[in-house]
């Protein structure tokens, strides 16, 4: 995504993860877009998904956030949130962190790999965050 136009992970992001609004019942109510990256956010209960993309260390922080005043980020809280790679590493066998991190030339492969990994999982998840459908 470095070299391409910043204004378009947003839109990007939201493509990815429809999935989100359409399949779980979640609703986007947060996109941003900042100086220094792109935010959004869906919610669903008391449960968010908290999706940021740093545009300087080109760097996705996803998670889920339990509590819809639970501050994010926050490195301190084990208990209610969970990053993507913490939750990919406990359902997926084999799950290379490296694999959901953009690079110079994989933002896009990078974007989908979260989307798809979570959507396989998201059940699962939720589960683990009490608000299964």
């Amino acid at each position: 995504m470095r070299n391409s136009n910043h204004l378009d992970s947003c839109r990007k992001m939201q493509e990815a993860f429809l999935f989100l609004e359409t399949d779980f019942g979640f609703w986007l109510n947060n996109c941003e877009q900042q100086y220094y990256g792109s935010i959004l956010e869906y919610t669903k209960g008391e449960l968010r998904v908290h999706l940021f993309y740093d545009f300087k260390d080109n760097f996705f922080y996803f998670s889920f956030v339990r509590g819809l005043k639970t501050k994010t980020p926050n490195d301190h809280d084990f208990e209610n949130v969970k990053t993507f790679i913490e939750l990919f590493k406990k359902y997926e066998p084999g799950f290379d962190p490296e694999s959901i991190q953009p690079n110079n030339e994989g933002y896009d492969a990078a974007l989908l790999q979260n989307a798809e990994l979570l959507k396989k999982h998201c059940l699962s998840i939720l589960e683990q965050f009490s608000v299964a459908q």
